[in-house]
């Protein structure tokens, strides 16, 4: 059986279509650029090393859901490694990704508090444990439905959904004790 290998333009066609998607994901899940910019290129490594899976997917939204998988699953075994060896690495602040249009929100102020509160969700995604971490990520970040989350991670959808209803009670609760209005 010969084995496929990725040409360099198949390459830049996957990077060029799913780069944005994955690099956004790859910074929600992390927490922080630098770690992000590993993992996007580790997915990417891997991905030419399964390259004969990828041709299976089909569709581009299921090449897009394979990328993501080979990310988390990159990210869970380094979490994995850095606990085995007690090296707890602690985590940055996201960068603004999403920094608000201020002139689409009706002026500088609401742009702040807008801002804020979005800042603090994304703080408290990244202090949920990973299991939820991940899941509200997926979900939220790279816009995968509970199916292709359920498909993706191998659990049940009643495990996404009840992991996705206890992180956002959580972050509801968080938010309400800081004195944010929900």
């Amino acid at each position: 059986m010969e084995a496929f290998v990725m040409t360099t333009e198949e390459m830049e066609v996957l990077v060029n279509e799913y780069g944005t998607s994955l690099y956004r994901f790859c910074c929600h899940l992390t927490g922080n650029v630098p770690e992000a910019e590993d993992l996007y290129q580790d997915t990417f490594l891997k991905t030419v090393e399964l390259s004969h899976k990828l041709d299976r997917c089909g569709d581009g939204k299921s090449k897009r859901n394979y990328l993501i998988g080979i990310s988390v699953n990159l990210w869970k075994n380094k979490k994995r490694k850095s606990l085995w060896r007690r090296n707890i690495v602690s985590e940055t602040e996201f960068d603004d990704l999403r920094a608000a249009d201020t002139r689409n929100l009706g002026g500088l102020e609401e742009a702040v508090v807008k801002q804020e509160l979005l800042d603090e969700v994304n703080r408290l995604i990244g202090s949920l444990p990973e299991k939820q971490k991940i899941i509200m990520n997926m979900y939220y970040a790279a816009e995968m439905s509970i199916e292709e989350i359920s498909d993706n991670l191998k659990i049940s959808r009643k495990t996404v959904r009840s992991s996705m209803s206890k992180a956002r009670t959580k972050i509801r609760s968080s938010l309400e004790a800081s004195g944010y209005e929900i």
